[in-house]
């Protein structure tokens, strides 16, 4: 499990369309209510499966949403006295944080990780200005127990811009 072998982490899981990523994500994302339990681990997503989840504004309108749901009780929310402002890859990081502790101090199963999952990159399209991918904070950049896994189609799949994105230097820090 990548989970319990790194302290923190950012993944990239690439197949071909039609294989079933949002499928696994969606059995993931305690906020579906679908399915499987990863052990000390929170799991939230963002879906991004038309040109206006693409924008850079809906994941961050989004993004708080999601993170601010709590999966056992639809009813109750996390309270707004944390910081949900996302403008930068630091700003995503520090939220992020945030919401793995208010996890842990609230949640009935004390998860001390947070997996936050970006499900279909490949949909991210090109425009002016800054993107999802200026969100997407470097591995060394994440606090401790807190990871990202990007799914995408494989590289023959995607458009020039996805690939020079998704290029091991320019995320992934290597």
């Amino acid at each position: 499990n990548m989970l319990e072998k790194n302290k923190k982490g950012l993944f990239l899981l690439q197949m071909e369309g039609g294989m079933g990523k949002t499928t696994f994500v969606k059995l993931l994302d305690e906020c579906m209510g679908k399915g499987v339990s990863l052990q000390d681990t929170s799991v939230r997503a963002y879906y991004i499966n038309d040109a206006y989840s693409s924008s850079i504004n809906s994941f961050i309108n989004k993004t708080r949403f999601t993170l601010q749901q709590l999966p056992s009780r639809k009813d109750v929310s996390i309270p707004r006295n944390i910081s949900l402002n996302i403008m930068s890859s630091t700003d995503l990081v520090n939220v992020l944080d945030a919401f793995r502790r208010e996890y842990l101090r609230r949640g009935n199963e004390k998860k001390e990780k947070l997996l936050f999952i970006i499900d279909g990159i490949d949909e991210i399209l090109e425009e002016e200005g800054s993107s999802i991918f200026d969100l997407i904070p470097r591995k060394e950049q994440l606090k401790e127990n807190v990871y990202i896994l990007l799914t995408c189609r494989n590289n023959e799949d995607v458009s020039d811009f996805v690939k020079k994105k998704l290029s091991l230097d320019d995320v992934f820090g290597k």
